[in-house]
């Protein structure tokens, strides 16, 4: 993991000011716990703009004239939890579905969507 994503190098372990390790999550448990931090404080950041939404997994739920407000919200607590971790800024790449037969033309796209390291 760490190989394709870099970033995860400055996430953990953790050591506190006396040289203790402190934070560290070993397994799986490492990714579940940062990726639950990150959608947790996506859904409060979208429940204080009033924008009903649902998360599954690494994925959000929301209506389709709400898609690029929470695609910009989701982006900038994933890039701020990120930074204030490690000091390592990121966009992440994000994509959005729809059903069959419904409008996208108010969905994000194209460098709203892409991902790449800020620093």
């Amino acid at each position: 993991m760490v190989a394709t994503v870099p970033a995860f190098n400055g996430l953990e372990p953790r050591y506190d000011k006396k040289g203790q390790l402190d934070g560290y999550i070993n397994g799986p448990g490492f990714l579940s716990y940062h990726e639950s931090e990150m959608m947790l404080s996506t859904l409060e950041h979208l429940m204080t703009a009033g924008i009903p939404a649902y998360s599954v997994h690494d994925s959000l739920i929301v209506k389709v004239g709400d898609a690029a407000t929470a695609a910009k919200v989701f982006r900038q607590t994933i890039h701020d939890y990120c930074k204030q971790l490690s000091g390592i800024e990121v966009s992440v790449l994000l994509s959005v579905t729809v059903a069959d037969h419904v409008p996208t033309d108010t969905l994000p796209k194209g460098s709203l969507l892409q991902g790449r390291y800020l620093s």
